[in-house]
């Protein structure tokens, strides 16, 4: 689909991965924020 923007592409790839790793947080997790592992 040529009409999705790169952004949501990616949010939709990043989604779809936590999908996958439900033990992985999100980097922008409020909870998160202070012990994240820096990729």
């Amino acid at each position: 689909n040529q009409n999705i923007t790169y952004p949501e592409k990616v949010q939709k790839q990043l989604q779809n991965f936590a999908d996958q790793n439900p033990e992985v947080k999100p980097k922008n997790d409020p909870e998160n924020k202070n012990d994240r592992p820096s990729y």
